[in-house]
């Protein structure tokens, strides 16, 4: 996603620096080297497709924009880093519906129960705010 020392133009940086402060570094001049970033249409619908398809929440391509401006990495990274057929694209997408709805991170690995609490929980906050709520789909025997 954000390149080497040699590519970020910055040679020597791990030279007295720690890897994960080199990291931050790089990763931070990633996301304001393509502050202004904006991703074509056809992105911003696979993004809204994306999000309605993983947590049935009705997402529209205005909806998904103004989340989009609303969380400026998610989209910086729509824009330069590809769909979200991108892992990094959606799970930053995804941190953006939980920080939005919830104020807090989409849970990255637990138990069914626990992800089934969350899912509730965000469904009853989107229902609050307007948002639509898929039918759950029966799983297939």
């Amino acid at each position: 996603m954000i390149g080497s020392p040699a590519e970020m133009d910055l040679p020597g940086v791990f030279e007295e620096e720690s890897l994960l402060l080199a990291s931050c570094r790089f990763e931070a001049l990633f996301f304001m080297r393509h502050r202004r970033a904006q991703p074509p249409i056809h992105r911003i619908a696979a993004a809204a497709a994306h999000l309605t398809m993983t947590t049935r929440i009705g997402f529209g391509i205005a909806e998904t924009q103004t989340l989009l401006d609303l969380y400026p990495k998610a989209r910086i990274l729509l824009a330069v880093s590809g769909g979200p057929q991108r892992q990094d694209v959606r799970d930053a997408l995804l941190q953006a519906i939980a920080d939005f709805f919830m104020a807090r991170r989409w849970p990255e690995c637990g138990d069914e129960s626990e992800t089934d609490q969350f899912l509730a929980t965000l469904h009853s906050q989107a229902k609050a705010m307007g948002f639509s709520i898929a039918p759950a789909v029966p799983a297939s025997m």
